[in-house]
């Protein structure tokens, strides 16, 4: 993973814990797409985009790291485990456009942001945190 999404990802968790989020995310994929980086995960390419936390007042809590990497780091084929509905390829702007949770409107709106950005922007770039309703920067 590139020094700076590590270094942003322990500003909120222990380096143990930032270096198996890099990890997890690449087994999730694989696990919940058939998309995988590789074996072992080549994590190089993984940016941390950005961070979700519901309300403290809800019930129902989490706490969820978004990551993004460039497509051509990816292999395999589209092959969901039935957990996800839906699983496909999908183009960012018409999927914008379709009713979808807040949060993940809110989630697909950075990646928006970060395909935009050049690679020393993103080395640069604050981790947004979706705390409902707004962003703030970590």
């Amino acid at each position: 993973m590139p020094a700076h999404a590590l270094a942003r990802l322990q500003r909120a968790a222990t380096p143990e814990l930032a270096a198996a989020l890099g990890a997890a995310a690449a087994r999730e994929l694989e696990e919940e797409t058939g998309l995988s980086l590789g074996r072992p995960p080549a994590l190089a390419g993984l940016d941390f985009l950005c961070r979700a936390e519901t309300p403290a007042a809800l019930s129902i809590r989490f706490n969820a790291r978004f990551f993004a990497a460039p497509a051509e780091l990816v292999s395999g084929g589209i092959a969901g485990s039935g957990e996800l509905e839906g699983v496909d390829w999908y183009l960012l702007e018409p999927l914008l456009q379709m009713k979808v949770p807040l949060v993940t409107r809110q989630v697909l709106e950075q990646l928006q942001i970060w395909i935009g950005l050049d690679d020393a922007e993103r080395a640069q770039r604050k981790v947004p945190v979706f705390r409902s309703p707004n962003w703030e920067a970590e």
